[in-house]
């Protein structure tokens, strides 16, 4: 996932060129917001093997739980859009075939 955000240190406002455990201007620990991004990262990841197994409220739920934690991720925000198209689909072939 990308959130194209420049990536900033909260203890001491320094740029960092990524996120890692330790901020190396102030040599802060920023282990839990690698975590938090690893869990975003996760569930992107479960949305995209639903996605391809047209598993599409399984993806979406995924989706929403990853774009809770970073919701300028423009490639999660992008499948979300596909997913929900597929979601609409579906829904309409269930509601065409009770008729």
């Amino acid at each position: 996932m990308a959130s194209g955000a420049p990536v900033v240190c909260p203890l001491c406002g320094g740029r960092l060129a990524g996120l890692v455990a330790r901020c190396p201007a102030c040599r802060g620990d920023l282990s839990a917001l690698v975590a938090v991004q690893d869990l975003a990262d996760h569930r992107f990841n479960e949305a995209v093997r639903a996605a391809r197994e047209r598993r599409w409220d399984e993806a979406a739920v995924a989706l929403a739980a990853a774009l809770a934690i970073t919701p300028d991720d423009t490639e999660a925000l992008g499948l979300l859009r596909k997913v929900r198209y597929h979601q609409r689909q579906a829904s309409r072939h269930r509601r065409q075939s009770f008729t």
